[in-house]
C-alpha cells in the first residue's frame, strides 16, 4: 500500500468503491480500538454535529480518506450521511482530534 498517494473521494464516489472481503486490521486490540473510535465519532457527528477523518482501503490496497459525521455504526458497517456505508472491516483509522 502506498500511503504517499492519500485519496480523498467525495461522497458520490464512495458508493461506487469496492471493499476486500478481509479485514485489514489484525490485531483484536486494533480492531476493538477501531470500534471505539467509530463508536466515539458516531456520538460525536449526532451530538456535537462534527465531522471526523476516517481512512478506509478498497481493494486494491489504495488507501482512502473520507471527512465526514457518522450517523451510524453496525455490526459490519460505518453508515454515513446519504446511506452510504463502508465495511468496518476496511476501515483503518478514524480521526476525530483535529478535523
Amino acid at each position: 500500500m502506498n500511503q504517499n498517494q492519500l485519496l480523498t473521494p467525495d461522497h458520490a464516489h464512495i458508493s461506487s468503491i469496492r471493499f476486500k472481503k478481509d479485514d485489514v486490521l489484525t490485531s483484536m486490540q486494533d480492531k476493538n480500538d477501531r470500534l471505539r473510535k467509530l463508536i466515539s465519532a458516531m456520538k460525536l457527528g449526532n451530538i456535537h454535529k462534527q465531522k471526523v477523518k476516517i481512512h478506509f482501503v478498497d481493494v486494491n490496497d489504495q488507501l482512502l480518506e473520507i471527512k465526514a459525521k457518522v450517523w451510524s455504526v453496525t455490526e459490519k458497517y460505518v453508515i454515513l450521511r446519504n446511506s452510504i456505508a463502508i465495511p468496518i472491516s476496511s476501515v483503518r483509522d478514524v480521526n476525530y482530534h483535529s478535523t
